[in-house]
């Protein structure tokens, strides 16, 4: 018992923090679907064994829940999870002989007024619903591979699944499963007329059981819960089998045209639009190309009928309908004018050890661009309009309309020639341009739509890792891949971007895998920097560790990033997900490395310590506190001077990180010096100008709405000066005390505490008189 304790107490812990490596429980596991397995008893089981067997349903379920993150753990456990489970339930539907029920009560699924459905015991329903769980957490494509599938097994699990009541919301499940393993008996490598038993032996192409799957189908397609994409895969599976498609094909196609363009039900056109997208992709083109003409006014139900237009599900099926069909119009061959990487083996790139990988054949990188050979093919006028719904779609509101026509556009750039491919890439570039303006030389794109540029970055990275984007392209897109990078705008309180950096550092991740290091050799210094920058600086943990994966790919791929194993051993996914760690201690072990240093540097002081939040703002002045010892004449020359402008600024967040940044460096600053105060009169001007940073600020910052934000960075600058020994006459040293003591007055805990510092430092420093005593009686 104390065993199964601690197993389980691993498990949570493991649980929690996310890193499991393998089924811990696998042996419980089993040890539960044993019990799930028992034979059925005739009898109704007493309460307390359906409750205990409920109970350890639960548990079962509860064991491989949290997989749901990394199925692949599962994987060597799956055909001793499924096929038990599959098995009983096969043996279970062959005994009721369904076929019989079915036909002898004449029950069907649109209409049965007798009420007459098959009731499925309890015990039954759990075992389908655990085989929904597994499907659930491992995908159906992956465990409908050890279902049975014999010729035998289509009949009966068919009519089980027509005797069952389609409005009972509790066995959802059940049906669900059934629709998933008829997807695989239907294409069992027979004629299914032979498989008929109620085929009359006419020489009609049509036969009841298929015309009775399809109205099934139908049926289930409008479901509003699993079934529908249950029931999609199905018509799928079966319209595309060679001997269905001839005689049904066309007659489904005509139906869900039909139905799409008058159908205002949201569940039944998903459900349509699922069951073409699957077609499209399973068929054979030869089979598929006749019925375009029919399909093709579904791409237009948005503006048919604008009650879909706010749908995220049909809005993603419309685009992936119009990929499959751009699929279809092309032939499916591989471009030959595509960029081909001479050596992708990460073995010979580490050989190299930083320097140029000598063994790419540099005739590779246009091996192929032998455009006088290429066949000439004739592209369907549809393949235009078809781009610009998937250029559209990168502009949409959801991720995952973007994210399917990122990939669409990457699979139709494949079959396209060079020419038109490079019109693609060019308005990817105007996406990218869009609402951006010039200011003092500076790019501005506080204006653009961050949807947009997310999925610009999605069809970058898609066409970059298949060799879509030529070499002599990356000179064009590298610099908004930088920008994109560092995106961040503000909105009201907070700021968006975040999923744009992480698409970025996709982009940068597929450069690493797609190009050879004498190709990316000119863009390492800015790609390099501007990873490391992300990885330890970002604000979201799932964007640090995006960029410290693009910088390990490419550091093992390519083997030129500057100083890449020691930077890749300090920053790795795990240790760069503990922000303060990243901020704080891998930063400055990174900054060791020259070409990192400065672009580091820079980065806090003209964005971190600027941002919305205030704790990016914080650890971006200790940041600069800790980075200070490694080139104290470059924060002494380059960023305290841009600093003292930006303590002065009206925005209220620019001010409150100027003021915790001077006070980190300065104090850092006199740490380094030590005893020796020569570095005073040497730096006699800019020590003043920090001195009189206080007497310069308007008095209202002080008393405004939001003045505890500034008394409390002032508090703590005028601390940090303090500590340093800071030169003052005493206008400034009273104009000092006066904030401070304004601050510890007011009801503000943490804001106290910051003053209480600040007023040991200052009696510490430069004394105390019995008239403060008298005037701040609080002290």
């Amino acid at each position: 018992m104390q065993m199964e304790y601690e197993i389980f107490e691993e498990f949570e812990d493991a649980k929690n923090s996310s890193h499991l490596s393998h089924f811990m429980l696998a042996n419980e596991f089993f040890e539960a679907l044993n019990i799930l397995l028992k034979p059925v008893s005739s009898k109704e089981d007493s309460s307390v064994e359906d409750i205990e067997h409920e109970r350890t349903l639960r548990k079962a379920i509860s064991f491989i829940d949290p997989f749901q993150e990394q199925p692949y753990l599962l994987d060597p456990h799956l055909e001793a999870m499924v096929k038990p489970i599959i098995e009983l339930l096969r043996i279970y539907i062959k005994s009721i002989n369904a076929q019989h029920v079915v036909l002898s009560k004449n029950i069907t699924y649109t209409d049965n007024k007798n009420g007459e459905y098959i009731i499925i015991p309890i015990k039954i329903q759990r075992l389908f619903r655990l085989m929904y769980y597994i499907m659930k957490i491992r995908g159906f494509k992956t465990i409908v591979k050890f279902f049975t599938h014999e010729v035998s097994d289509l009949e009966p699990t068919f009519y089980f699944l027509v005797a069952l009541d389609p409005k009972d919301y509790e066995i959802w499940e059940t049906r669900y499963v059934l629709l998933i393993w008829l997807s695989l008996i239907c294409i069992i490598p027979f004629d299914l007329k032979t498989v008929d038993s109620r085929v009359n032996g006419g020489e009609s192409n049509k036969f009841p059981l298929v015309d009775h799957m399809i109205g099934l189908s139908k049926f289930y397609l409008k479901a509003t819960g699993k079934e529908r994409d249950g029931a999609a895969v199905l018509l799928s599976r079966l319209l595309t089998r060679r001997d269905i498609a001839e005689a049904y094909l066309k007659d489904y196609i005509q139906w869900a045209g039909s139905e799409v363009r008058n159908v205002i039900d949201v569940f039944t056109i998903t459900g349509i639009l699922t069951s073409l997208c699957a077609i499209y992709k399973l068929g054979q083109r030869q089979t598929l190309l006749p019925t375009l003409e029919q399909a093709w006014p579904c791409l237009f139900l948005l503006e048919e009928n604008e009650i879909f237009a706010n749908n995220t599900l049909v809005r993603k099926m419309l685009v992936k309908l119009a990929q499959r069909f751009g699929m279809c119009y092309l032939k499916p061959k591989i471009a030959t004018w595509r960029y081909q990487r001479g050596n992708r083996t990460l073995k010979d790139n580490l050989k190299v050890s930083g320097k140029i990988n000598a063994g790419i054949n540099p005739s590779n990188i246009h091996q192929s661009l032998k455009e006088d050979e290429e066949e000439e093919e004739e592209i369907p006028d549809q393949i235009e309009e078809i781009i610009e719904i998937l250029l559209n779609g990168l502009r949409n509101k959801d991720t995952v309309v973007r994210w399917s026509a990122a990939k669409g556009i990457g699979r139709l750039s494949m079959r396209l020639p060079r020419e038109l491919t490079d019109d693609v890439i060019g308005s990817l570039f105007e996406l990218f341009s869009e609402n951006t303006y010039t200011r003092n030389g500076v790019l501005e794109v506080s204006a653009v739509s961050d949807h947009t540029w997310h999925g610009a970055c999605l069809a970058v990275a898609e066409l970059a890792r298949r060799g879509l984007l030529l070499p002599e392209r990356l000179s064009e897109v590298i610099p908004w891949i930088s920008k994109a990078l560092k995106f961040d705008l503000k909105r009201g309180a907070h700021s968006i971007g975040a999923h744009v950096r992480d698409a970025a550092c996709y982009v940068c991740w597929s450069f690493a895998r797609a190009y050879a290091p004498d190709i990316l050799a000119p863009y390492v210094p800015e790609l390099a920097n501007s990873l490391v920058v992300v990885s330890v600086f970002d604000r979201e943990v799932n964007v640090r560790r995006a960029s410290s994966a693009a910088f390990q790919e490419n550091v093992g791929r390519q083997g030129i990033f500057p100083h890449g194993i020691d930077i890749v051993t300090s920053a790795d996914y795990f240790t760069v997900g503990n922000k303060v760690n990243a901020f704080l201690e891998i930063s400055v072990k990174i900054a060791e490395f020259v070409e990192y240093r400065y672009h580091l540097i820079d980065h806090l002081r003209t964005v971190t310590i600027t941002n919305w939040d205030k704790t990016m703002r914080e650890l971006g002045s200790k940041a600069l506190h800790n980075l200070t010892r490694l080139d104290l004449d470059y924060m002494i020359n380059k960023v305290l001077p841009s600093l003292i402008p930006q303590a002065l600024s009206p925005d209220m967040h620019i001010r409150h990180g100027a003021l915790l940044s001077i006070g980190e460096i300065c104090l850092a600053w006199s740490t380094i010096q030590g005893n020796h105060k020569g570095w005073i009169e040497k730096y006699n001007s800019l020590v003043t100008q920090i001195s009189n940073i206080i007497g310069l600020l308007p008095k209202h910052v002080f008393a405004d709405f939001g003045s505890e934000v500034t008394c409390k960075a002032a508090s703590h600058y005028i601390a940090c000066l303090a500590k340093a020994g800071w030169p003052i006459n005493e206008d400034i040293l009273e104009k000092w005390k006066f904030v401070v003591y304004d601050l510890l007055g007011r009801k503000d805990e943490f804001g106290q505490e910051i003053a209480v510092n600040a007023v040991e430092a200052l009696i510490l420093q430069y004394g105390i008189i019995g008239q403060e005593i008298e005037k701040y009686p609080f002290i």
